[in-house]
Formats: structure tokens, C-alpha cells, sequence
């Protein structure tokens, strides 16, 4: 998944992982030849995940309609 010298963690919590990958910029991964960047990447407004053959039910990643 991973070159074996690439830094990585699994935080299943999703805000528990955020705030380790903000933290972890701020603190571990500083660089002063190159920025640090975090990068979110979510889901959406999907309700349906593929599964094998399958397409399972799961909660949207938006909690308020956007206007």
C-alpha cells in the first residue's frame, strides 16, 4: 500500500484522525525545504458503497444540505 519508508497510520476514528494528521504536520513531519500538506478527502453525498458484487447502505459524509 505504503513504500516501506513512507510514515503512515490507520485511525478508524475519522475526527481522531484528523486531528493526528494536523498535529502530526505541525510537529513530525516538518520540513523547512517543503510545505506540509494535509489532504481530507471524503465521500460526499454518496448512501451506497461497493462492496464485492454488492452495494451496501452507509451515512453520508454531509451532515447539513448545502445551500
Amino acid at each position: 500500500m505504503f513504500p516501506d519508508d513512507t510514515p503512515n497510520k490507520i485511525i478508524l476514528d475519522r475526527e481522531a484522525a484528523v486531528h493526528a494528521a494536523f498535529k502530526a504536520a505541525r510537529e513530525e513531519y516538518v520540513n523547512p525545504d517543503a510545505p506540509t500538506i494535509v489532504l481530507l478527502l471524503a465521500k460526499g453525498d454518496e448512501e451506497l458503497m461497493h462492496v464485492g458484487d454488492e452495494f451496501v447502505p452507509i451515512e453520508s459524509d454531509l451532515r447539513w444540505p448545502i445551500a
